[in-house]
């Protein structure tokens, strides 16, 4: 699954509409009018997923207001998404200080890619003045919650002290 995993339920559950098929999103043209309306009447998780819905069809542009309804309402995965989006250059001009601002509000909420991506930059020290011990907390925070690419960071960061 790409890097929305756990963002779309692969079950049936009547909380979660959306199911996956090769990484797109699944509704019934029933249920999507149904969370578009919810959407529309400012339900933050609605939103959420119509944003979702859109994304995972490649339709960035189509993803980015709810994503941005959402976020702004503390939705961190929409906000983690909107930092992905704006990082890549999906469905908006690329646009780095966005990215990092959008993934430090979803850093700032405990959410895994977030921290993943805040602490790469503190560590780096892109756009923002190196920190690297608070860049390696960051990262540890995230594969702590079992982001695999924070755990393979952290493992190359690891045997590289261990080597030098």
């Amino acid at each position: 699954m790409s890097s929305i995993s756990g963002c779309v339920s692969n079950n049936t559950s009547n909380t979660n509409p959306l199911q996956t098929n090769n990484n797109k999103a699944v509704i019934s043209n029933d249920e999507l009018t149904s969370l578009m309306a919810k959407a529309k009447q400012g339900d933050e998780q609605s939103q959420h997923l119509v944003g979702l819905y859109y994304y995972t069809q490649a339709k960035f542009a189509q993803a980015l207001p709810w994503f941005e309804k959402s976020a702004n309402q503390g939705n961190r995965v929409s906000q983690s998404l909107l930092g992905t989006m704006y990082r890549n250059g999906n469905g908006v001009t690329r646009d780095i200080e966005k990215a990092f601002m959008w993934y430090q509000k979803a850093a700032e909420q405990g959410d895994a890619m977030g921290q993943y991506y805040v602490g790469l930059a503190y560590f780096g020290g892109l756009n923002v003045k190196q920190d690297r011990i608070k860049g390696v907390l960051l990262i540890k925070k995230a594969a702590d919650q079992g982001l695999p690419r924070a755990q393979q960071t952290l493992k190359k960061l690891e045997n590289f002290i261990k080597n030098k």
